[in-house]
């Protein structure tokens, strides 16, 4: 039985937000090992994104609600930007670097941030901008610990443009790329460019999802290559109604080109985008599907097949619904080893809240090359983790955030030391 949370943010973003599910399942134990240290390191209001990091080991994210405006009326604030700076030990400094007005700025932050060489960070909100609907942002350090909000671009300029369901990516030239889980031009989704042209910011609707054999409704995050092709997923559509991975190629004439790379059958719905290793694979997890059909891990490798490349699926883990969980929801993340952190709902039999209860698992190659879980971190009971990545740091210590699934009154950022 799946139980469905519909996640509201502003007016304007509910008519595009897409469920999250949370599976109450039973257990089928399985061997694992435990996390050692969980630290709840600061309490936020409420976020559904994570978090990113800077050379110095702060952290920076966002907040939905929250902050200081009354310009957003029925809510506490029209949410922030907020860093947290480690102070030794287990202690961290909480700042608000931004708080967020409903006016040229926008509202209500949903997606997570990015960062440039320079240090500048950009984000995107749902609500607020010259239309209402939400705005493209860019964050610049200024003396001291002084930030600015540059205003970049105001989403709604055509029915076509809507808000983000994830954080920008970032390209070499400073182009900034997204998608969005409604609006395109079948209102199935979107992936978008943003371009500085001559002082000027300019969206380019690249690729709308929804048409026939296509996938409808992408999720996560997308991930660029070297040579500027982006990639993604959708949690439906194609052929089976499974979703998709796909990739979106510029082309000399200055169009963009959608490339069907695997069509999900039998179990499916990815609900994060895909990370890229050093060797061009690319890693993502599956809601549903796999071997017990609890989701799973799956990497894309290419191969050459009759003399040309072609790419190859291979599931690297199946959940089993046991004690390593079910129903990874968020995005991948590598650590310096090669392991993989994600997070997925924990079993029923070692769950505790009424809510349902989430956990960080860690994904680790065997002795005979095959992928086991090597630890389980527990999120404490009432709290989902948010739709971003994880942040694991040099000295393996996993950071991510979590919000309150009861009363959907605030959030927490966790600290899990292996």
């Amino acid at each position: 039985m799946l139980i469905h949370r519909f996640l509201q943010t502003s007016q304007i973003f509910q008519t595009f937000l897409a469920s999250f599910a949370l599976a109450v399942i039973t257990a089928n134990v399985v061997p694992v090992a435990h996390a050692q240290t969980e630290t709840v390191i600061a309490s936020t209001d409420i976020t559904y994104a994570g978090m990113v990091s800077d050379s110095a080991g702060n952290l920076y994210g966002v907040t939905n609600t929250g902050g200081n405006s009354t310009n957003c009326s029925g809510f506490e604030g029209c949410g922030t930007v907020f860093e947290l700076s480690p102070a030794g030990g287990t202690t961290w400094t909480q700042t608000t670097i931004y708080n967020f007005q409903n006016l040229a700025d926008g509202s209500f932050p949903f997606g997570g941030l990015v960062f440039d060489a320079a240090g500048n960070l950009y984000g995107t909100n749902t609500g607020g901008g010259t239309y209402n609907a939400g705005v493209a942002f860019k964050l610049s350090p200024g003396s001291g610990s002084s930030w600015t909000l540059t205003p970049l671009y105001s989403f709604g300029q055509s029915n076509q443009s809507v808000p983000p369901s994830s954080a920008l990516t970032l390209d070499a030239a400073g182009n900034l790329y997204g998608i969005t889980l409604g609006g395109g031009r079948y209102f199935y989704g979107s992936a978008f460019k943003l371009s500085n042209v001559a002082g000027v910011w300019k969206e380019q609707i690249l690729h709308s999802f929804g048409g026939p054999g296509d996938g409808a409704q992408p999720y996560g995050t997308l991930v660029i290559d070297a040579q500027g092709n982006l990639y993604g997923t959708t949690s439906a559509g194609g052929s089976t109604t499974w979703g998709i991975v796909f990739e979106l190629s510029h082309q000399l004439s200055g169009a963009w080109t959608e490339n069907l790379l695997y069509t999900f059958a039998s179990g499916g719905s990815p609900e994060a985008g895909l990370i890229l290793d050093s060797a061009h694979n690319l890693y993502g997890t599956t809601f549903t599907g796999g071997a017990h059909g609890g989701g799973g891990v799956f990497r894309l490798t290419r191969v050459n097949q009759n003399g040309g490349l072609v790419w190859k699926y291979i599931q690297l883990y199946s959940f089993t619904s046991g004690t390593d969980g079910s129903n990874p929801a968020g995005p991948l993340t590598f650590d310096a080893s090669g392991n993989l952190y994600g997070t997925d709902a924990a079993s029923a039999s070692t769950c505790q809240g009424f809510y349902g209860c989430w956990q960080v698992y860690k994904l680790s190659v065997g002795s005979n090359g095959l992928w086991h879980i090597g630890a389980l971190y527990p999120i404490p009971a009432q709290s989902d983790p948010a739709n971003g990545s994880l942040v694991v740091d040099s000295s393996g210590n996993i950071f991510g955030t979590a919000y309150d699934n009861h009363y959907y009154s605030g959030a927490e950022v966790y600290e899990m030391t292996q």
